[in-house]
C-alpha cells in the first residue's frame, strides 16, 4: 500500500492508479475511483480538490484544506508485502 500525505502528490498518484482512499481532518474516508481534479485556479472557491466516484452516479469531493492523507492499496509498498 502506498500512503501519501501531500495533497498534490496524492492526486497525481490517484490519477495514475485510478482508485484509492482519501482521509479528511474530520475523520471521514472517501474511497473509490478517480473522477476529476481541479487546481486552485480552476476551482470556483480557489481551493484545489479531487472528485471521487464512490458509487455509480455518486461523486464526492475532497478539498486540499481538509486533506490529511491518501492510501492506495495494492500499488506496492511495505503494506503490500506478503499478499
Amino acid at each position: 500500500m502506498h500512503v501519501e500525505t501531500d495533497f498534490k502528490k496524492a492526486c497525481r498518484y490517484f490519477l495514475q492508479h485510478g482508485c484509492g482512499a482519501f482521509y479528511t481532518d474530520e475523520g471521514a474516508m472517501v474511497s473509490g475511483d478517480f473522477a476529476n481534479y481541479e487546481s486552485e485556479t480552476d476551482s470556483s472557491n480557489g481551493i484545489a480538490n479531487v472528485s471521487i466516484l464512490t458509487a455509480p452516479g455518486t461523486i464526492q469531493d475532497v478539498y486540499e484544506d481538509d486533506f490529511v492523507r491518501a492510501t492506495f492499496p495494492g500499488t506496492g509498498g511495505a503494506d503490500d508485502t506478503g499478499r
